[in-house]
C-alpha cells in the first residue's frame, strides 16, 4: 500500500537466459484502488546481448634443467633435454613451444602444442632426438612459450636461451726411442706419452707391440685410467737390441678409448754393430850399455865397417 502523496518503487528483474539477442518489449500493468486510474501500464523494453566474456590472462614460462654431453663429430649423439614449463597465470590456458637447435639437431626448429596449463601448474618434459655436431661449441639454441587465445601478463621468462654441452675427445699421443742410433747387444729406451688434448676425461687401453730383436718382445698392454683434460699419461719401457742383428727397430704404440678418441704412433731405431775393441801391448825395453864393435860406412876411422845387412 502506498500512502496518500506518497511513492514506492518496486523492482522487476528479467531473466534473458535462452533469449536470442535482441530487443524485447512488454508491459508492466499495475492497478489500484484509485477511482480514477484503476491500471496504469508501464512499457518496458528490454535488449539482450551477447555476453563479452573478461579476457583470460595466463603467464606462461620455461626453463632448461639439463642438457647431455654430446660426442663431437659422432653419429650415434642421443639429446636428451629435460626442461620445465608452466602457467604462474590466474586462469588456465594452452598454447605452442617452439624448440630452436643449431644445424644438425632435432632438425632445427620444432613447434609444438601444449596442454592446458592450470594456474600454477608445471610439467617437466623430456625433448629426445638426434643430434650430430662438428663443432665444440653450441650457442644459440632456445625454447620459447606462448599462450594461445590469452593475454600473456609476463612475457620475459617465456623463453630461454642454452648452450649445448659437447664432449671433445681428442689425445696426441708420442713415442720416443733412445739412443739412436743403439748398439747391438746395448739398452733401447722407449719413451710413450698421451696427452688429454680434450675437454673429457678418457679411459681405454694401450698396447705396446715391441720390435721382434729385443728383449723383452710382443706386446704389452696397460690401462688408461681417469685420464682428465691437460693430463698427460707416461710409461717408459726399456729393452735390449739382440747381439749380432743390425738393421732397424720398429715399434707401434695404439691407443682406443671408450669415448671414442684414438691414436697410434710408430718410431723406427737403427741397430749398428759395436765397435771392435782394442788391446793394449805391453812389451819390456831391455836397454844395455856396451862398446860398438862396428861402424857404419863412412862413420867413423878407429872400428871396422859393419856388414851389410
Amino acid at each position: 500500500a502506498t500512502q496518500t502523496q506518497g511513492q514506492q518503487t518496486i523492482e522487476v528483474q528479467f531473466n534473458p537466459q535462452g533469449l536470442m539477442t535482441g530487443t524485447y518489449s512488454t508491459t508492466i500493468k499495475i492497478g489500484s484502488n484509485d477511482p480514477i486510474r484503476p491500471m496504469v501500464e508501464v512499457p518496458v523494453v528490454m535488449t539482450v546481448t551477447e555476453v563479452v566474456p573478461p579476457p583470460v590472462q595466463a603467464d606462461f614460462w620455461v626453463s632448461v634443467i639439463s642438457t647431455p654431453a654430446l660426442k663431437l663429430n659422432y653419429t650415434g649423439n642421443q639429446l636428451v633435454l629435460i626442461e620445465a614449463e608452466g602457467n604462474k597465470g590466474p586462469d588456465p590456458a594452452s598454447g605452442w613451444i617452439t624448440y630452436s637447435f643449431q644445424s644438425g639437431i632435432c632438425g632445427g626448429e620444432t613447434k609444438f602444442p601444449t596442454p592446458v596449463y592450470e594456474s600454477g601448474m608445471t610439467m617437466v618434459w623430456y625433448v629426445v632426438c638426434q643430434a650430430y655436431i662438428t663443432t665444440p661449441v653450441l650457442n644459440g639454441n632456445s625454447m620459447e612459450i606462448w599462450p594461445e587465445g590469452a593475454s600473456e601478463i609476463q612475457p620475459a621468462d617465456n623463453m630461454v636461451t642454452f648452450t649445448l654441452k659437447t664432449e671433445w675427445p681428442v689425445m696426441k699421443v708420442t713415442l720416443e726411442a733412445s739412443p739412436d742410433p743403439v748398439q747391438a747387444g746395448a739398452p733401447l729406451t722407449y719413451t710413450l706419452r698421451i696427452t688429454n688434448t680434450g675437454n673429457t676425461t678418457l679411459n681405454g687401453v694401450v698396447t705396446d707391440t715391441l720390435p721382434a730383436n729385443v728383449t723383452p718382445t710382443g706386446d704389452l698392454n696397460w690401462s688408461l685410467t681417469d685420464l682428465t683434460p691437460n693430463d698427460v699419461w707416461i710409461k717408459t719401457v726399456v729393452v735390449t737390441a739382440e747381439m749380432g742383428y743390425v738393421g732397424p727397430l720398429t715399434n707401434v704404440v695404439q691407443v682406443t678409448t671408450l669415448e671414442g678418441a684414438t691414436g697410434i704412433v710408430a718410431v723406427t731405431t737403427q741397430v749398428v754393430e759395436p765397435p771392435r775393441p782394442r788391446y793394449r801391448l805391453n812389451l819390456p825395453i831391455v836397454m844395455q850399455d856396451s862398446q860398438p864393435t862396428c861402424c857404419p860406412p863412412g862413420r867413423c876411422d878407429d872400428l871396422p865397417p859393419c856388414p851389410e845387412p
